[in-house]
């Protein structure tokens, strides 16, 4: 398979160790060049993308399980799906699986200007939810805006915690998606409202602290998860009906590639 748009989206150090040496790379589109015996899902030809085949995407050619493959769309460049593919995939069981989002909810996107954070925005906001993001700075807050929030919030601020919920008019968040981890987590279950949900997916400030299961109970019998994509994609039918929720959101324009 010959791969001519790669993006790469690696979590180095000692959270997400990489055997050394190693190849770069967990993402790609191509085009399929050889078929392996048995193999009826895929023609030669056929546009396809990946990520989660091992790391080495930065390659100019691979041979690649067909497992792992989904085919591209027509209409479709190679290009545009391989660099945001892995961040729409965790945006969508995000959206779709853990808290399925609908309209009416009130929504909490930290990081909202970055990867995931801006597909979250758009993709939450089509389905109708009112969207609060949260970022590090006034030009990313300015981006989470474009990115489709209704409100954002500078979490470097010392009572970003108090303008999150007044954004909404004093209602809390049904859901708060945080991929920051420590500097946000324990203001995000204070933006909670009661029976919501809390949904640790990253850690890009740090760890979340360690609490008492009591304080989910305290703060108003909150619900906590810490998901991940690859589970949500670990048969070759459910990776394949995911990606094309992602391609069909692409395609409506839910969110900016």
């Amino acid at each position: 398979m010959k791969a001519p748009a790669v993006h790469a989206s690696l979590a180095a150090g000692r959270k997400y160790p990489l055997p050394l040496p190693t190849g770069l790379g967990h993402e790609a589109a191509g085009i399929v060049e050889m078929i392996g015996p048995g193999v009826t899902d895929f023609r030669v030809g056929d546009h396809v993308v990946y990520m989660n085949a091992g790391v080495g995407a930065y390659t100019s050619r691979r041979n690649v399980p067909a497992e792992k493959l989904a085919r591209i769309p027509e209409g479709i460049d190679d290009e545009t799906p391989v660099a945001v593919f892995f961040k729409a995939m965790t945006a969508q069981y995000l959206v779709r699986k853990t808290f399925p989002v609908k309209k009416g909810n009130i929504v909490v996107v930290h990081a909202a200007a970055g990867g995931v954070g801006r597909i979250l925005s758009g993709w939450t906001k089509a389905l109708g939810a009112t969207v609060i993001g949260t970022a590090g700075s006034p030009e990313k807050c300015r981006i989470a805006i474009n990115a489709g929030c209704d409100h954002a919030v500078n979490y470097s601020e010392e009572d970003w915690i108090d303008q999150v919920i007044n954004a909404s008019d004093g209602r809390k968040a049904d859901v708060v998606y945080d991929s920051v981890g420590k500097n946000t987590f324990l203001g995000s279950l204070d933006c909670t409202a009661k029976f919501g949900m809390v949904v640790l997916y990253g850690a890009a400030s740090g760890p979340a602290p360690s609490i008492d299961p009591e304080l989910l109970n305290k703060k108003g019998c909150l619900f906590l998860t810490r998901p991940s994509v690859f589970p949500h994609n670990a048969d070759p039918v459910t990776f394949r009906e995911n990606a094309a929720e992602v391609f069909e959101a692409m395609q409506r324009g839910y969110f900016k590639a």
